[in-house]
């Protein structure tokens, strides 16, 4: 017989040949930590664009100062030149000095007329100060006036004024009026009053001005106006008193 082929012991199971090794994959990272590195980079971009702006902007205005000065050199040296063509004409040949000296010469030249120009400008402007101020007192000093002449008007017609007599004949000394009586004295105050603003105007200056002239001519009459009317009173009071007196010493004498 033939011998019977034994089953075969060898395991069927396939056993794995060996290949090329795998190359282990690394670990792909998380998405926090791709949106923290995309943030990360924006924030970079960001900080690198605001610095590229700021660059920009410190140009731009370094440029526009540079401009500036530059229009302002330039504006500088125009009216210098107008100076000295208004100083000394349009002849090329004067324009065109010979030396550094003659150039230094001319530019303090034109700097002394722009100087005086400036201090003739400050010393108008001072005088008209002077002049509004001077205005200003005498318009005081015309209400003061105005004043005294509503006053006169309301008490002059009526004051009696007495006046001083001889002890022998009983006659008056002189129209002269002395504060021998309350009427008397405001007599006599309100004259000294009209005296004193009268003098305050006669002594504000006129330098010149013909404005002022006038105005302190204008006042001073009126003050005379009015120092005139009080001498009329005390006239019409002594011609009162010095008829009555006469009267009473005929007919003493008669007697």
């Amino acid at each position: 017989m033939n011998e019977q082929e034994q089953p075969s012991t060898t395991d069927s199971r396939s056993i794995p040949i060996d290949g090329p090794e795998e190359q282990q994959e690394e670990p792909q990272p998380t998405v926090q930590i791709i949106l923290q590195q995309k943030e990360e980079q924006e924030s970079q971009s960001d900080e690198e664009h605001d610095e590229e702006e700021e660059l920009v902007a410190a140009n731009d205005e370094q440029e526009e100062m540079e401009i500036e000065q530059e229009q302002e050199q330039s504006d500088s040296e125009s009216s210098l030149g107008y100076a000295i063509e208004f100083l000394f004409g349009d002849n090329d040949e004067s324009m065109e000095p010979s030396s550094s000296k003659q150039v230094n010469e001319t530019t303090e030249e034109v700097w002394e007329h722009v100087s005086d120009a400036t201090t003739s400008d400050e010393e108008q402007e001072q005088d008209d100060n002077e002049t509004a101020t001077k205005f200003l007192q005498l318009e005081m000093l015309g209400e003061q006036l105005a004043q005294l002449s509503e006053k006169q008007a309301s008490t002059i017609p009526r004051t009696k004024l007495q006046f001083e007599h001889d002890q022998d004949d009983a006659s008056i000394k002189s129209g002269e009026v002395t504060a021998i009586s309350p009427d008397n004295r405001q007599f006599l105050g309100l004259e000294d009053e009209v005296m004193r603003v009268m003098l305050q105007i006669d002594g504000i200056e006129s330098n010149g001005d013909k404005s002022i002239r006038k105005e302190r001519k204008a006042l001073i009459r009126k003050a005379e106006a009015l120092l005139a009317k009080m001498d009329e009173h005390k006239q019409h009071e002594w011609e009162r008193i010095s008829v009555g007196s006469s009267a009473g010493s005929t007919t003493s004498s008669s007697l």
